[in-house]
């Protein structure tokens, strides 16, 4: 019976592991990740040292995968079958092993205006969001050694997981690793990659001018006549195609895009080994 209710509560925990998780229960978050990074960013970009450096006009974009590995194993004779929706069917006089991992991925932008606005007066010090995630040393390490002009863009990398931590600034820190396990039977871990670029927006691309012939009767419409062809359409309803909201621009920077890349993780089929 001991052994029944290990399991019951193993398999529960299993079937509701979802992405994002409660960050109450010390699990990883998207919000954890974001508040982190502005904080962090944040820090620095309003040091008076990093001025000249206009990081309030810089580009971040972070690209984040988060895995949760849920792991079942132990001796379950003379359990009586149990079916769930995230486990196989268990039968009696059987010994249990499964492993069960979700993953999800997500890329989006940190506005520093608005990180600024939200931690500019609050986030000080080393270690300023309190998580010991490393960014606000690394974005000041390279802002100290190299010249505005020679600067091409930082990518800051790690593989933690979330743990919650009472008295921290926003309540969890980073670990390197953890991993949550009960009697043996089930045991949890997560393993989250991290990837944080920043850099200056590239100037838009200068148009080459290409020659164009004409040939027969053109007629040629003015710059003013398009300004008002095109200030006299409707604008789009709120709600129907064409109303979306702009884009940030680091979600479509290639110097960013290039750098996240340089950073994606390897990934192996099961079987399979690097040497």
């Amino acid at each position: 019976m001991r052994k029944l209710c290990a399991l019951g509560a193993a398999m529960s925990l299993c079937g509701c592991t979802l992405l994002p998780l409660d960050e109450h229960r010390g699990a990883a978050t998207i919000q954890s990740f974001k508040s982190a990074i502005q904080c962090e960013v944040a820090a620095v970009a309003s040091e008076e040292r990093y001025k000249h450096f206009h990081l309030s006009k810089w580009l971040v974009k972070a690209s984040l995968d988060m895995t949760l590995i849920n792991t079942v194993s132990g001796d379950t004779s003379g359990i009586a079958t149990v079916v769930s929706a995230s486990l196989a069917t268990i039968n009696p006089s059987t010994s249990l092993s499964g492993k069960f991992t979700h993953s999800g991925h997500l890329d989006f932008a940190i506005a520093v205006p608005e990180a600024l606005e939200l931690y500019g007066e609050t986030c000080r010090g080393p270690d300023p969001s309190q998580t010991r995630l490393g960014l606000a040393g690394w974005i000041a390490a390279t802002l100290d050694e190299i010249k505005p002009e020679h600067h091409g863009g930082l990518s800051y990398t790690v593989d933690v997981d979330v743990v919650a931590s009472a008295g921290t600034r926003f309540g969890f820190i980073f670990s390197i690793l953890n991993t949550i396990n009960s009697g043996g039977l089930y045991s949890r871990e997560g393993v989250h990659h991290l990837v944080v670029t920043m850099a200056e927006p590239l100037p838009p691309p200068i148009p080459i001018p290409l020659p164009v012939h004409v040939v027969g009767p053109v007629t040629v419409e003015t710059e003013k006549e398009a300004d008002a062809k095109k200030a006299a359409r409707p604008a789009p309803a709120e709600g129907k195609p064409g109303a979306a909201h702009a884009r940030h621009p680091a979600l479509q920077d290639r110097n960013l895009d290039r750098m996240l890349q340089q950073q994606a993780p390897v990934r192996l089929a099961p079987g399979t080994s690097l040497r």
